[in-house]
């Protein structure tokens, strides 16, 4: 699969860029759980870091749920497809499929492409704005389902600040992951699946999560 940056230039008649870089974007995923005797709903804000040329994500989930400060890391591969709308208008879909003897797990995410400032000094072609949903059925346990939506928005400072630095997709995470720990929050996995039934929740919804993530291949150019 071709880089999405090559795409849109192509589509746009631009000259692609010419160096990795990531994108970063403020956003929330809202999930609802139903399983045997039990529904909840659980509200994490994100975020969303996309290498433009290696099509890697890697996404930071945080939350306070039931007077404890949370964080979850995961990342991998997502498909990336430009797709040419009506009058000139082009969108970028993000796609994976995890699929198991267990678990059938799906997301879709999707966002119109505009004129995004990169770099201090430099812009590309990206959204501004993604949405979309993923499923996660769980035959294994239950059954249960976990249903979530997902919204990005691009945050022009964070992203050119990280790019003007020449920071990679890595160091973005820690940088984020620090920011996140100097406020109080801990990372998920140091407390036990059974802390609160609230913490668990974001625990089932963050596996759902990774496991569509790290289900992608790299992509073929």
């Amino acid at each position: 699969m071709r880089p999405l940056t090559i795409l849109f230039s192509v589509l746009l008649g631009l000259a692609p860029v010419a160096r990795a870089e990531v994108v970063i974007f403020d956003g929330k995923t809202t999930s609802q759980s139903i399983r045997p005797g039990l529904e909840y709903k659980l509200s994490l804000k994100e975020f969303f870091v996309w290498d433009l040329i290696s099509h890697t994500v890697a996404v930071v989930s945080y939350s306070t749920i039931s007077g404890q400060k949370v964080y979850n890391v995961f990342g991998g591969y997502l498909d990336a497809t430009a797709v040419t709308g009506q009058a000139g208008r082009s969108y970028a879909v993000f796609s994976a499929i995890a699929n198991t003897n267990d678990y059938f797990d799906t997301l879709y995410l999707r966002g119109q492409t505009a004129v995004i400032r990169q770099r201090s000094n430099a812009a590309t072609y990206f959204p501004r704005t993604i949405k979309g949903q993923s499923r996660s059925l769980n035959i294994s346990s239950g059954p249960r389902v976990l249903e979530s939506s997902h919204s990005y928005v691009f945050s022009q400072k964070r992203t050119a600040g990280a790019n003007d630095l020449g920071l990679t997709q890595v160091q973005v995470i820690s940088n984020l992951v620090a920011e996140l720990s100097n406020k109080g929050y801990r990372d998920i996995r140091e407390f036990s699946s059974t802390a609160s039934s609230s913490v668990a929740a974001m625990n089932v919804t963050a596996q759902a999560l990774r496991r569509i993530a790290t289900a992608g291949e790299p992509p073929k150019h």
